[in-house]
């Protein structure tokens, strides 16, 4: 009758309440309602999270037990006193289950490191489930040493120090079982888990791995959300929906062990990896509950970002067929443009077929680049490519060509910039036909009008190149076009105010002002070279320096148009402490990540602020910067967007090769 396993939930609890006298009918249908209430708020949250994606980044950096709750998946967030009340009860009821002993073995694996006096407790958990045929597998990662309980089910196994996905292998190549459950030390089970686990994993011997409801602890030890997701696989790809504490599989759905080479999300990769199978089934009980609140945590001491990004890397696929965009640019390669590689890489990463289209042979800093490019007439490369999109960067180029697009019945996207970003040609552009999406940076867009075909989306950065190595805390660096817009005077004077740093301006000349690069390298040797000058690096040699700098002082001048320097995401998805010019836009890129200042003696000061800090406090800084990086501004991130914003226009326009 029930085939939804969330009615069936939702029925099961209410006959429970019922007998158990808890709440009356009329109590518990307000509360259902209540529920739903919330259900159809977080759906509609969902729908909205791709708009919100940096507020909420920001957010969830504020405070580790913040970020811990915010990653926790789809949770009903509880506020009323009745509802905390019914979780409270959840926790400490026995769901309904008759003692067992019938059935297959489950293993239980269970690593610890520092937390030895919680271990008690999460045992006792699991001695007191309603079945009884299971073994746990204690891994000791390092520490003291544990005391064992005398239970012949219970077995200590010895890791030192590798790691928690070195000591989970070390528990699944011992175990037995031919099901598999993780209980983490801090969590605990409900005493019904394995009994409704490997209940429905029998009846349903097609499904790899089942999942159960689970209840939500905070630092106090209250209890504050349900977590329950509905699964869905394409949520799945972007985040972990499951916790591992409340999942189990079969043994022989484990095609590949724990990663060891993540330091976070080691879950989620390993449910994705069981999963390839086919769908969880879920399993309407309360498995068990997280504790978010304990110190010493993987998820507080340890950034999010760059294991995230290690994910989503591994399990990124090409899209089915092929599709062809020719890409419009001012001039092309130069050097300066690292934006537009970035983008560019991606797009070929993932399968695109790419062509540039250039309308100059200027190029005032030259780099190798693997993407065909072709010079001449813009209706040349059009008729030689058969692009399904056509897609350029700056507003006011594209402007110059979005009639031959329209002549042809091509689609054509731009993406703005800072400099050359102004409502009245964002406007135009929005009347022109051929124009299907113009990708604007998110506090651009809210300068708008009217939003008809904007689309916000941020500053994306290679993580290829750019990525976490060990910080020199008294390098300074800056990575910017030679040309007056990046204030770059001003790097020049809080280097002489802070002559214990070493300075590095990365920089390369621009077409067009070619001669600004002479002017900067007299004035620094005029000063008495405060600033080491590095001309014209390749990318690769920019990312090598940004990567060991433990600060960048990123600098603008206030009077000029500022939009998402890629620079700043660049240097934040390396780890580094980032000061910034005192401007909205870029105080909200930063977020946590680092400080705005007013003038060249504001940053002096607060550079100098960072010789007296402590080591804990410089890895605190480098996690913010890193969470931030690779949430919000990784290639993956950001220009997926725009990957699937191209699939659906080419589709929609009948030009697309794409398979079905």
């Amino acid at each position: 009758m029930f085939r939804n396993p969330f009615a069936r939930l939702r029925l099961s609890l209410a006959r429970v309440l019922r007998h158990a006298g808890f709440v009356t009918r009329g109590q518990l249908r307000d509360l259902h309602v209540e529920l739903a209430e919330f259900a159809t708020r977080i759906d509609l949250l969902h729908q909205k999270l791709a708009l919100i994606q940096t507020e909420l980044a920001a957010l969830a950096g504020a405070a580790a037990r913040k970020s811990d709750l915010a990653s926790l998946g789809s949770c009903y967030q509880i506020e009323s006193n009745r509802v905390s009340g019914l979780l409270q009860w959840l926790a400490k009821e026995p769901w309904r289950a008759e003692q067992s002993t019938d059935g297959p073995l489950v293993s239980v694996v269970l690593p610890i490191r520092d937390r030895r006096d919680l271990l008690p407790v999460a045992i006792a958990s699991v001695q007191n489930q309603t079945y009884s045929n299971w073994e746990v597998l204690v891994v000791d990662d390092g520490g003291p040493p544990i005391k064992a309980t005398g239970d012949s089910r219970i077995r200590y196994l010895k890791n030192r120090g590798r790691g928690v996905s070195a000591a989970r292998n070390t528990g699944l190549d011992s175990a037995r079982g031919q099901f598999v459950a993780y209980l983490d030390s801090d969590n605990t089970m409900a005493p019904g888990y394995l009994a409704g686990a490997v209940a429905a994993l029998q009846r349903h011997p097609e499904t790899p791995a089942v999942y159960a409801a689970q209840v939500i602890a905070g630092p106090d030890g209250r209890l504050e959300a349900i977590r329950f997701p509905e699964y869905c696989p394409s949520a799945m790809a972007r985040g972990n929906q499951i916790d591992i504490n409340v999942f189990v599989h079969r043994r022989a759905a484990l095609s590949a062990a724990f990663d060891e080479s993540l330091e976070r999300l080691v879950d989620w990769d390993m449910i994705r990896n069981v999963l390839r199978s086919g769908p969880p089934v879920p399993v309407p009980a309360l498995g068990g509950t997280y504790s978010a609140g304990e110190s010493g945590r993987i998820t507080t001491d340890i950034p999010l970002g760059p294991s995230f990004t290690k994910v989503r890397r591994k399990w990124e696929k090409t899209i089915n067929g092929s599709l062809r965009v020719l890409y419009a640019l001012w001039h092309w390669p130069q050097l300066t443009e690292s934006y537009v590689r970035w983008e560019i890489d991606y797009m070929r990463r993932r399968g695109i077929e790419v062509m540039i289209w250039t309308a100059t042979e200027s190029v005032a800093a030259w780099f190798e680049h693997q993407a065909p490019v072709r010079r001449g007439s813009f209706d040349a490369a059009v008729s030689e490519f058969r692009p399904d999109i056509v897609h350029g960067h700056w507003l006011h180029f594209v402007e110059q060509y979005a009639g031959h697009c329209q002549d042809r019945a091509l689609p054509l996207t731009v993406r703005g910039h800072g400099f050359e970003f102004h409502p009245d040609i964002v406007k135009r552009l929005q009347e022109a036909t051929a124009v299907r999406s113009i990708y604007l940076f998110p506090h651009q867009s809210l300068l708008l009008e009217k939003p008809d075909k904007i689309i916000a989306l941020g500053s994306g950065f290679s993580t290829d190149l750019f990525y976490p190595e060990p910080k020199d805390r008294r390098r300074v660096v800056r990575a910017a076009a030679a040309i007056p817009t990046k204030d770059l005077t001003t790097f020049m004077d809080v280097a002489q105010r802070c002559p214990e740093f070493q300075f590095t301006l990365i920089t390369a000349p621009v077409v067009g002002n070619e001669q600004y690069l002479d002017h900067l390298m007299r004035e620094n040797r005029e000063r008495g070279r405060p600033v080491e000058m590095r001309v014209s690096l390749s990318h690769e040699e920019t990312a090598r320096l940004v990567r060991v700098a433990g600060i960048c002082l990123h600098t603008h001048a206030p009077e000029v148009t500022v939009g998402e320097p890629v620079s700043i995401s660049e240097a934040m998805g390396t780890g580094c402490y980032v000061l910034t010019r005192d401007l909205e836009p870029l105080g909200r890129l930063i977020g946590n990540a680092g400080q705005c200042y007013a003038s060249a003696e504001d940053a002096a000061r607060l550079l100098r602020e960072t010789l007296r800090w402590s080591d804990v406090e410089w890895r605190a800084a480098g996690n913010r910067s890193l969470d931030r990086a690779h949430l919000n501004h990784a290639d993956h991130v950001v220009f997926e967007q725009l990957l699937n914003d191209w699939q659906q226009i080419a589709l929609s326009a009948g030009r697309s090769r794409l398979a079905a």
